[in-house]
């Protein structure tokens, strides 16, 4: 079992021992407007955590998103190998592009010659 199950099943194993949410939430206050804006939780209805507490929380937080740097750089590995494969794509749509061009106007006096011989025929 890798790190990230056990972290995974400790969090999974402590939120079924928690109490419930609405337990720790009080009633909403009656507002003379109360049809206005519906009823939600206060922000500050969640207790404060010790400073250890959020010193270890906001630690692995932070060590989380280092060794998380490793899946953002796989998927910027990614979108550049696309940009690339896109710019290939381009580079070789305008090379046909270009060479169908130069083959149709070494001709300068062809659509001139095309309306003189339209209004011979008349």
């Amino acid at each position: 079992m890798n790190d990230l199950d056990r972290r995974l099943g400790r969090l999974l194993r402590n939120a079924a021992t928690a109490p419930s949410a609405s337990a720790r939430l009080p009633a909403a206050p009656a507002l003379p407007f109360a049809s206005a804006a519906p009823a939600l939780p206060f922000a500050s209805a969640a207790p404060a955590l010790p400073f250890a507490v959020e010193a270890r929380v906001l630690a692995a937080w932070r060590t989380s998103r280092a060794e998380g740097s490793a899946d953002i750089a796989g998927l910027l590995r990614f979108f550049r190998y696309g940009f690339a494969c896109a710019c290939a794509v381009a580079i070789v749509a305008v090379g046909l592009s270009w060479r169908g061009v130069q083959s149709e106007a070494t001709d300068e006096f062809a659509l001139s010659n095309a309306e003189m011989n339209v209004a011979m025929l008349r």
